[in-house]
């Protein structure tokens, strides 16, 4: 509540004083119009950081850019300090190391926030946003998430007024920035729909790899097994739970095994036939773990909070030259040419898809190829670096 108080008389104070619009000045003065700060939501060493914040700073430093991209804790120590059940104390200790980050971006010209400025985090009514909406005048918000879907809802009480909750927060918080980088079309779509910030306001940048530089994956046609993947965090392991049964069940009749690259590894009581060799997630064996694939699946179950996913795992598979199966929701359409660079299950049907991909064994080398080319074409960040560079220097 103190923490609440002192930063909403700040931001009162600095409204009275124009202080953005002194400080847009000085940094015409001084020439200070190429200096970007990111400031990230999760934790440094994850994927979203490395390939929406990190890998796009040594992009921009090409082009004259100066960047610094801060985050609150590394994973080690995020995984450490967070516990669900009592997270009062990493919520403080957040707030205050954001609360500094957020007064350090009067030495930039350009301050990107990714996801959130405050996870976890909906008590003061925006507080935050309007903080660094009254510091600042160039002002970004990068997602590639529907955030919002994840958000609870909360009951209007006494408690929760007090509290400053607000529902659909996340879309609220849209209209303190002055640009949105969206991770797809569709985000983009709901931003229109529910904020009141403009279509030209928002640009569509898929999350980027450069994968096709740094591997490929070279098919073994003697190799009698075939090793389906999966890769992502623990919180969507779930996913898998859908195609399992089928898995196992085309196990009994044809070599295959499933590799699971996450934190904790995919663990089921369900009697398997099916071999699962977990992998836990390493960012540096990252290219390494994913060439032990062949065919890397992405399953979905079809709720309106897939329709926000970006599809990373199929541009991290395809990226690769790996063949992909994913569902056929959201994104991954516009992904997949389906039967040319990857395939697409509709109506949930995986084991029969599943055995019509294995009968192409011997097309993998082409259709991965495919594959490469299309992440190549529109998901690598050379591709994209144009739009990139057209939204900053606005």
């Amino acid at each position: 509540m103190i923490n609440f108080v002192f930063v909403s008389v700040l931001t009162l104070v600095l409204r009275i004083l124009f202080f953005k619009h002194l400080l847009k000045k000085i940094h015409l003065v001084t020439r200070t119009k190429n200096k970007i700060l990111y400031l990230e939501g999760t934790h440094y060493g994850g994927a979203g950081y490395k390939y929406r914040v990190e890998k796009w700073m040594s992009i921009l430093r090409q082009h004259n850019y100066k960047c610094k991209g801060l985050f609150i804790f590394n994973i080690e120590e995020w995984h450490k300090k967070y516990n669900p059940e009592n997270p009062f104390r990493f919520l403080t200790q957040y707030l205050l190391i954001r609360l500094a980050q957020v007064l350090r971006t009067v030495f930039y010209s350009h301050v990107i926030v990714r996801r959130e400025l405050l996870i976890y985090n909906d008590y003061g009514n925006l507080f935050l946003e309007k903080l660094l909406r009254s510091i600042h005048y160039n002002i970004y918000l990068d997602f590639d998430d529907d955030i919002q879907t994840t958000k609870p809802n909360y009951p209007r009480t006494v408690k929760s007024r007090l509290l400053g909750l607000v529902n659909n927060s996340f879309f609220k918080s849209l209209n303190y920035y002055d640009h949105l980088i969206v991770g797809s079309v569709y985000l983009k779509e709901i931003a229109i729909k529910n904020s009141k910030i403009l279509k030209d306001q928002i640009t569509a940048i898929p999350t980027c790899v450069d994968y096709y530089e740094l591997g490929k994956k070279e098919y073994d046609k003697n190799d009698p097994i075939i090793k389906f993947g999966w890769v992502g965090s623990d919180n969507n392991l779930f996913y898998i739970d859908n195609i399992i049964d089928d898995l196992n069940e085309i196990s009994k009749t044809q070599r295959v095994e499933l590799i699971v690259i996450s934190k904790n590894g995919y663990h089921t009581e369900k009697p398997l036939n099916l071999k699962i060799n977990n992998i836990p997630w390493d960012i540096d064996k990252e290219i390494e773990n994913l060439l032990k694939i062949d065919i890397g699946i992405m399953p979905l179950i079809g709720r309106h909070v897939e329709n926000g996913k970006c599809g990373f795992k199929l541009i991290q598979y395809m990226g690769l030259g790996l063949i992909s199966i994913a569902s056929n929701v959201g994104v991954n359409s516009l992904i997949i040419n389906d039967n040319t660079d990857g395939f697409l299950v509709t109506d949930n049907n995986w084991k029969k898809k599943i055995e019509e991909v294995i009968s192409l064994k011997h097309n993998f080398p082409e259709i991965g190829e495919n594959a490469r080319i299309k992440i190549q074409s529109h998901y690598s960040f050379k591709s994209n670096i144009k739009d990139y560079l057209e939204l900053l220097e606005r």
